[in-house]
């Protein structure tokens, strides 16, 4: 028969899953870091996740696009500003971006204004 844990047994068991969740999570950086260096880590594969951009500062954002050529407001919003993606196509179908200077493109223009919702790497089991 199993009996019920005590409230003190629960404590001593939720600092105990803390400690270990802190140990797992440095573990989970190693294992990701050595999985983006090319290492092997026998059971387990990298994941690469694709996360949705969006803008960090929506003014400047706006600012920036029509300082590159997005005149019109409409070409900038459709019901809410472009996102970093749509501005991106946007701007090279008017022939805006990428600019070249004797072939050399200039740098993003969005560095700085984008923010990853979720651009944490992760790793998984393998399914082999």
């Amino acid at each position: 028969m199993n009996k019920p844990l005590t409230p003190a047994q629960i404590a001593k068991i939720l600092d105990t899953l803390e400690v270990l969740n802190q140990i797992g999570d440095k573990v989970k950086e190693r294992a990701i870091e050595l999985a983006h260096k090319g290492v092997t880590i026998p059971g387990w594969e990298a994941c690469f996740s694709n996360p949705r951009r969006a803008w960090e500062d929506e003014e400047q954002a706006n600012e920036k696009l029509e300082e590159l050529g997005l005149k019109d407001k409409r070409d900038r919003y459709s019901v809410e500003l472009l996102s970093p993606a749509q501005a991106e196509k946007k701007l090279k179908e008017k022939k805006l971006w990428p600019r070249s200077k004797a072939g050399v493109d200039f740098t993003d223009p969005f560095t700085g204004l984008l923010a990853d919702k979720d651009g944490k790497p992760s790793i998984k089991r393998s399914s082999s």
